[in-house]
């Protein structure tokens, strides 16, 4: 769900749910297997060159499917949780460049994060820096050559 109730201010909301049938790895006896999660976002654009952006997001692996979290002395699925917050500054120099910094915190129940082959954690940090080059052009779906075909 997006709503953008001006021009510069706009929000998301997104939820998901999986499933699939998979074998037990303790037991070879097949099983569902689901996740869920969620989303929730604001993107507020200060003029045409600035804006930020702060998203939420909360995910669930109960069977540990997913994620592939096991208990390391039997072997079992482990039931993951998963919560990150991303803030996101974003500057648009040219109709053709935007330059993007993300810094995102995820944070779970389970040390699913790898620091390497034997070392995990339950919180990470990450910070990316991107540069997207466009042509320019917005898609409005009104102006696309089938909208404006005579009828």
């Amino acid at each position: 769900v997006n709503y953008n109730p001006t021009d510069s201010l706009a929000f998301a909301l997104n939820g998901d749910v999986g499933y699939d049938t998979a074998l037990d790895p303790v037991t070879g006896n097949e099983h569902a297997v689901y996740w869920y999660g969620g989303m929730a976002a604001a993107r507020l654009a200060f003029n045409d060159v600035w804006a930020v952006a702060l998203r939420g997001e909360w995910f669930r692996d109960p069977q540990g499917f997913m994620t592939g979290a096991t208990n390391p002395t039997s072997g079992s699925p482990l039931d993951v949780v998963i919560r990150t917050g991303t803030l996101t500054l974003e500057a648009k120099p040219s109709p053709y460049l935007i330059v993007r910094l993300e810094n995102r915190i995820d944070s779970a129940n389970q040390p699913v994060f790898r620091r390497g082959l034997n070392d995990a954690n339950d919180v990470q940090a990450t910070s990316l820096l991107s540069v997207v080059v466009t042509t320019g052009h917005t898609f409005n779906a009104s102006s696309s050559p089938a909208a404006q075909a005579p009828k």
